[in-house]
C-alpha cells in the first residue's frame, strides 16, 4: 500500500496474471491504479499485415497480447474494478533498415538461428520492395491499446 500507480508496458501477457495482480494490488494504495500498455503494428495496413504474418509464423507457443488470454486475470474477485480501455493511433517514421532492426528486436525473432533470422529479414525487405516501391522512408502505423483499472478495497 505504498504506490499510486503500477504500469506495465508490452508485457502483462507474459505474466502469471492472477499472481501478478495479487502482488500489484498489495503494493498499490487503496484506489491506486494499474495501467497496461501495448503498442502494436496496425495489421489492417496490407504491407504491415504481410510483415506480421511473417513474424507470427515464428511466434510458436509464446504468449501474445492480441490473443487477449491475459484478460482472464481480471475476474470480479481479483481486487480490481472494471478494466477500462482506450485506443490511440500513431506512426513511427522509418526506412527499411529501421524496420528490419525493429522486426529483428522481437524476442522470439532475435533468438532464431542466424540463417532463419537472416532469411526472415530478407522477406521483410522483399515485402517493402513490393508494397512500397521506391520509398526510401515510410511510417509504421501503430495502434496503442491502453487499459487501466483501480484497486478496490
Amino acid at each position: 500500500a505504498s504506490v499510486d500507480v503500477v504500469t506495465v508496458g508490452q508485457a502483462f501477457h507474459w505474466f502469471d496474471g492472477p499472481a501478478a495482480l495479487k502482488e500489484i494490488r498489495r503494493v498499490l494504495v487503496p484506489g491506486g491504479a494499474i495501467g497496461l500498455v501495448w503498442n502494436v503494428m496496425d495489421r489492417n495496413i496490407p504491407w504491415v499485415g504481410r510483415v506480421q504474418e511473417l513474424i507470427h509464423r515464428h511466434r510458436g507457443p509464446n504468449p501474445w497480447y492480441a490473443g487477449h488470454a491475459w484478460r482472464a486475470a481480471f475476474t470480479p474477485d481479483c481486487g480490481f474494478g472494471e478494466l477500462q480501455h482506450r485506443v490511440f493511433v500513431n506512426t513511427q517514421p522509418v526506412d527499411i533498415a529501421n524496420l528490419v532492426d525493429r522486426v529483428a528486436s522481437i524476442s522470439f525473432i532475435a533468438t532464431l538461428p542466424d540463417g532463419e533470422r537472416s532469411a526472415l529479414m530478407d522477406e521483410v525487405r522483399q515485402i517493402v520492395a513490393e508494397e512500397l516501391p521506391g520509398q526510401a522512408g515510410f511510417a509504421i502505423p501503430y495502434v496503442t491499446d491502453i487499459f487501466w483499472s483501480h484497486r478496490v478495497g
